[in-house]
């Protein structure tokens, strides 16, 4: 991703359990922060009522959140689950594992 503004990846403590450590993800309309246990928060933009500045590149599928090897693999099986649905409902685990291998 980018580099942001100064600031946008400061981590602030989780509301629910005062955990410092999260993840955050710069949405189109906010910023998504979830601390290591598991609770969400979204927070609004600067401008908007928050205190983040928006980012130039913002996430806007699983996808942008990957490297590039793992973006391309990524694409590569949703193309074959979107064109191959007998795939996706009748091939066991193993089964899709060995065709993508």
């Amino acid at each position: 991703m980018a580099a942001c503004k100064a600031g946008f990846y400061e981590q602030t403590p989780c509301p629910r359990c005062g955990i410092v450590e999260q993840f955050i993800i710069p949405l189109e309309e906010a910023v998504y922060l979830e601390c290591i246990r598991g609770h969400g928060r979204y927070e609004p933009y600067a401008g908007s009522g928050g205190t983040r500045p928006k980012p130039k590149q913002v996430v806007r599928g699983v996808e942008d959140l990957l490297e590039q090897e793992h973006r391309e693999l990524y694409l590569c099986i949703r193309r074959v689950l979107a064109k191959d649905s007998l795939f996706n409902e009748q091939a066991d685990t193993i089964g899709q594992i060995n065709y993508f291998c």
